[in-house]
């Protein structure tokens, strides 16, 4: 819940910020937040697997040794294994695809909107209640990823930001904001599920950081070139049309991905 919280709601936060303290203020403020505040928390807070408090994943106490062999085994993919599956490269681009799209946007919302006849007012307004979405959708889709297949939930992570997509492609006043709003709220609330349980379900914990860390990587790299594109955008055609237009059809493309690789219903342990 915090985290689809601080993804929808932190560029209003530091709209308010940059207002107050100016662009350098803000650096140095979430400099002394993380670094004072979040640290120790971590330091203080932080466990490496639930077994290192006596308890199994979802909190569930150890069971009896005799009870140990009913458990099915726990898959242990490594990062090569994993690349070699379908199903990595469709979830690891389809995350990249909502970073390149995110930062773009958020990067470039005040003058998108402008150049709509909106006002930066306007432009900052739509995080509240993207974010107030992005809440409700990670609850619910918390609830259904143990109860349905992942790829489902990744369709709607991307069906969400084509909706989003559409909406700055057409972006006036009126029904344009209102699909940013609901898309945004939708694949940000499905993000930061997806990206927590995917990895270890479809290939278990134990090369868990090689594999996370690999996707995220490719995550990064889209969330610095999104920017770009938007900005390239402007400059060629004069508005963020064209990018909208582009992340949209690379989106619908990895939706029709999602269903090709889809093993079926999927349970907890069902591989990709």
């Amino acid at each position: 819940v915090f985290i689809a919280i601080g993804f929808s709601s932190a560029p209003m936060a530091f709209e308010q910020v940059i207002i107050s303290l100016g662009w350098r203020g803000a650096w140095l403020s979430m400099a002394a937040v993380i670094g004072l505040g979040f640290v120790p928390m971590v330091l203080a807070l932080y466990r490496d697997n639930p077994e290192s408090c006596g308890l199994l994943p979802d909190g569930s106490s150890k069971a009896p040794a005799g009870e140990a062999t009913e458990r099915e085994p726990e898959l242990s993919l490594t990062l090569p294994d994993a690349r070699r599956t379908a199903a990595f490269w469709v979830f690891s681009l389809s995350f990249a695809l909502s970073a390149l799209y995110t930062t773009g946007l958020t990067f470039h919302i005040v003058s998108a909107f402008e150049s709509a006849g909106m006002t930066r007012a306007d432009a900052v307004a739509i995080f509240l209640p993207s974010s107030a979405v992005a809440v409700a959708v990670h609850l619910v889709g918390g609830w259904l990823s143990d109860r349905m297949s992942l790829h489902r939930l990744l369709a709607m992570m991307l069906l969400g930001m084509i909706l989003s997509m559409a909406g700055l492609s057409l972006l006036a006043p009126g029904w344009p904001v209102l699909l940013i709003i609901i898309g945004n709220g939708v694949s940000m609330g499905l993000f930061s599920l997806l990206s927590g349980v995917t990895w270890p379900r479809f290939y278990g914990r134990r090369h868990l950081g090689a594999i996370s860390g690999f996707a995220m990587s490719i995550v990064v790299f889209f969330s610095a070139v999104g920017p770009v594109l938007f900005s390239q955008s402007l400059s060629w055609t004069g508005s963020y049309q064209a990018a909208g237009l582009v992340e949209l059809v690379a989106a619908a493309l990895l939706l029709a991905a999602c269903f090709a690789t889809n093993s079926g219903k999927g349970g907890a342990k069902k591989q990709p």
